[in-house]
């Protein structure tokens, strides 16, 4: 995947929680939608990361990006991030992430044009609180940011690449079902579509799968 622009939000941190909370912005200032005040500890010039996409190198399998992408807009439309569906696009992505005893919390996103990342944690490290999660605590930071930078820009589709299949699944137990048996749309590589009727420990049913292969299959 290659995005444009990268772009990273201050971190709320106990020595600047106040600031990171007003300066949200402090890593684009040449978005005109989000004027911004900087505070004089931090340079023009160390807010201006290079962008990204042209001349890089690809990383993964454009396959791989895009069906990945997918899963992750069904954290945003009906996962821990779908408080962020409140700014109407439909091309937005990302996952939520909560250390143990609640110590960080952050929320990662992007659309194909831009990447934003909400972090929220402690100089030295200790819990945030009960319940101060990606989600409650990260999340609307990020939404803030990206609900004023995107503001008027239009939405873009992520485009299927070639080699990917969208096939009709039961989400249950993720076997291939006809059009007319409802189920949900996913996608897959051409080469590896989802079986009919085949299960993980015993094969086609009325079939019998080696034990080293189930073996093999699980771990």
């Amino acid at each position: 995947m290659r995005l444009q622009e990268s772009m990273l939000l201050v971190p709320i941190t106990a020595r600047a929680s106040f600031w990171a909370m007003k300066f949200i912005s402090l890593v684009d200032f040449e978005h005109e939608n989000m004027p911004i005040e900087r505070p004089p500890w931090v340079s023009r010039t160390a807010a201006k990361p290079a962008a990204a996409g042209a001349g890089a190198e690809r990383v993964i399998d454009e396959r791989n990006a895009f069906i990945m992408t997918n899963i992750m807009r069904d954290v945003v439309r009906s996962g821990t991030a779908a408080r962020a569906a409140k700014l109407g696009r439909a091309d937005l992505a990302g996952k939520t992430g909560t250390t143990n005893e609640f110590v960080d919390a952050w929320f990662c996103g992007y659309n194909p044009e831009l990447v934003a990342v909400a972090w929220i944690g402690f100089d030295t490290p200790q819990t945030l609180g009960r319940n101060e999660t990606g989600a409650q605590a990260a999340l609307p930071i990020w939404m803030g940011y990206m609900g004023a930078v995107l503001k008027g820009t239009s939405e873009r589709p992520l485009a299927q690449p070639a080699g990917v299949i969208a096939m009709r699944v039961n989400p249950e137990t993720g076997l291939r079902i006809a059009d007319a048996q409802g189920g949900i749309v996913d996608y897959f590589y051409q080469e590896f579509p989802p079986p009919e009727q085949e299960t993980l420990v015993g094969g086609v049913i009325g079939g019998e799968r080696p034990r080293e292969e189930v073996r093999n299959q699980l771990f």
